[in-house]
């Protein structure tokens, strides 16, 4: 709250404290029927722009567009394109 004073929900709904709490398991939750997204807590996919999900969950207010310069870091995409095949990560060099 300090560095945000303003913050009452985010765009997942919830309060600051639920947001905390949420933050604090340090669990993803994964659904096993329907779409997956960080931004929503049902999982993660492999392109899903974690930072930008996480940074407008924080300071992207209640429709997640308050504070437009703070909730994005503007890496809109790998340097590499995925594998077709697991492990599915492009080698780093």
């Amino acid at each position: 709250m300090a560095l945000n004073p303003g913050f009452t929900t985010n765009a997942a709904g919830l309060s600051a404290a639920a947001f905390s709490q949420t933050l604090a398991t340090d669990v993803l939750n994964v659904s096993t029927a329907g779409t997956t997204s960080y931004g929503t807590f049902t999982g993660r996919g492999l392109a899903d722009d974690v930072i930008d999900a996480s940074f407008k969950l924080i300071w992207g207010g209640p429709n997640g567009t308050s504070n437009p310069g703070l909730v994005s870091d503007h890496v809109d995409h790998n340097d590499k394109p995925f594998l077709g095949t697991f492990p599915y990560e492009a080698a780093p060099w």
